[in-house]
């Protein structure tokens, strides 16, 4: 019996699509171009979290200097504790001597600052690396307070800016994907419920005949579920392509190269629109599908 009632719901559903090709072929390619416009939209996040993330690594390290009376054992002892925070990735001490030969180096014309100063003028020094840039700033606030300590260097203003510029991204990128969702929906709602009307006359003499709602319904279902599917299909082929190209333009071009980072998604991200194309039409197919059953009863 189960194998009767699939081999139905596949009879049914092909042969409309058969029978109303042009509908079927119209509401694949919507659900195609909905499903690409969905993966164009998560790819173009992921990019933009990708590039803001890969320049936020240069901002999310700290310099920590300590008042010259520290001594090295104190400095080292602040650095264990220091390394204990959840927020901080690795601290690295900087012995006075080893910070005055990095400034002579950067300073060259062979200068001695030693001779100028008559001695080491500089504190002892920690690197300090946040484990990421939304927690730089809260990091420098807390080793500003820590005892020992006469001044914290960090990026503020571009670590602020930066994780304003990652939540707008997040923020504009969940809604664009949301009202692409909704309007893929549609789109599949839309060309099961023209199949419901151009059947409803068959839909009737079946309901009449003591046909279940669910002989009804399930080759409804089945065909918004192809929809999806091979809309689907075609969408990650789609977007695919165009990363591929964009790749291909970023490796030919030193410029795009220096200046824009492209995150590269694994297989999995393009497989799963096919996955996302097979949820909407189903999810579409069930709208319209309940209007149905709402009308027969």
């Amino acid at each position: 019996m189960p194998f009767r009632f699939i081999e139905h719901c596949l009879s049914e559903a092909f042969t409309s699509m058969r029978r109303h090709w042009l509908m079927s072929m119209a509401a694949t390619v919507s659900a195609a171009i909905s499903v690409a416009i969905f993966g164009l939209l998560v790819l173009i996040v992921l990019y933009i979290r990708s590039a803001v993330i890969h320049e936020s690594e240069k901002v999310n390290h700290m310099r920590v200097y300590l008042h010259n009376s520290v001594t090295e054992q104190q400095a080292r002892e602040l650095q264990r504790r220091i390394q204990r925070w959840v927020l901080v990735k690795s601290v690295r001490f900087v012995h006075k001597d080893e910070g005055l030969k990095e400034m002579e180096a950067a300073m060259g014309d062979n200068i001695s600052l030693r001779n100028l100063a008559g001695g080491n003028p500089l504190p002892h020094r920690l690197d300090v690396v946040a484990v990421n840039f939304e927690d730089a700033v809260e990091c420098a606030k807390r080793l500003e307070r820590l005892p020992g300590v006469e001044s914290v260097i960090c990026m503020a203003d571009v670590v602020r800016q930066l994780s304003r510029i990652f939540g707008l991204v997040r923020l504009c990128g969940l809604t664009l994907v949301i009202i692409t969702a909704l309007a893929t929906l549609t789109l599949i709602a839309n060309a099961i419920r023209l199949t419901i009307y151009a059947r409803r006359e068959a839909i009737r003499i079946m309901q009449l005949v003591g046909a279940t709602i669910w002989f009804i319904r399930a080759p409804l279902l089945l065909e918004g579920l192809v929809y999806g599917l091979i809309g689907g299909a075609f969408a990650s082929l789609m977007v695919y392509g165009a990363h591929t190209s964009l790749l291909r333009l970023v490796e030919t071009n030193k410029i795009l190269l220096t200046l824009f980072h492209v995150a590269v998604p694994n297989w999995h991200f393009f497989a799963s629109l096919t996955v996302v194309g097979l949820i909407f039409g189903l999810l579409g197919s069930l709208s319209a599908v309940n209007q149905l059953v709402r009308y027969l009863s």
